[in-house]
């Protein structure tokens, strides 16, 4: 390894859980979210994705890490998700959705939305995605339109 790599990697390694926080809450001022991939690096080469899902991991009590109460409140302050969306099931999905729509009289959902800790707007516009590649069931479709479901493909943000 040279010299570079080297020092990169224990700069890395030396960062505080306050300094990751600093670079988390700097993604978030500019990006609105914390859904950061796993292999997401800063500018810098600061593995921030990784150490986001440290902390989901510690959060779920996964990991071998530990987080307290301090540090869970700091990163409810800029959005954290504590679950990703992928693991939850599509009726689950589709209550939240029923939630919406009972508030809001559609399904029209900003890509940003985010309910229950669960990206909706994102699963609404993934569920578009698999009805125009016809991957969506006629069951859930015929629920979904059943809640005033635009198919069309939409990329809104919220105001």
């Amino acid at each position: 390894m040279n010299d570079s790599k080297a020092a990169n990697k224990s700069n890395r390694a030396r960062l505080t859980w306050d300094e990751w926080y600093s670079l988390a809450k700097e993604y978030y001022h500019s990006a609105h979210h914390l859904r950061i991939p796993v292999k997401y690096k800063t500018p810098d080469g600061h593995l921030l994705g990784r150490w986001i899902e440290r902390q989901r991991a510690a959060y779920h009590q996964t990991g071998t890490c530990k987080i307290d109460a301090r540090k869970i409140y700091l990163l409810n302050q800029i959005g954290m998700i504590w679950s990703l969306g992928i693991r939850r099931k599509w009726e689950l999905w589709y209550e939240y959705c029923v939630e919406y729509y009972l508030k809001f009289g559609n399904i029209d959902i900003p890509k940003e939305f985010v309910m229950h800790q669960a990206a909706l707007g994102e699963w609404i516009l993934y569920q578009r995605k698999c009805y125009h590649k016809n991957k969506l069931s006629k069951m859930k479709c015929i629920k979904l339109e059943s809640l005033k479901m635009n198919w069309k493909i939409r990329n809104r943000k919220i105001t």
